[in-house]
């Protein structure tokens, strides 16, 4: 897994709240942008963070949470 795609699921992580991701075992698949970090973004994120909001920059792709993933992690765990 690339370190960018980690820095996207520890934010996402982040954002809903858990302390750590838990182990994923051969039963649990590996986690993924649209199945477990989407949603969350979507959430939690996206109502500003598009077009014509308040924001100053997207989050409602992949590219754009990678893009901004080191500022992400940052700013989640100042809270």
């Amino acid at each position: 897994m690339s370190s960018r795609v980690t820095r996207v699921l520890l934010v996402a992580a982040t954002l809903a709240g858990c302390a750590r991701m838990p182990a994923r075992g051969a039963d649990r698949p590996a986690p993924t942008f649209a199945k477990d970090v989407a949603p969350i973004l979507f959430a939690k994120c996206a109502p500003c963070h598009h077009s014509g909001e308040i924001a100053p920059f997207p989050l409602l792709e992949y590219a754009d949470a990678a893009r901004w993933s080191d500022s992400i992690a940052i700013e989640t765990r100042a809270r």
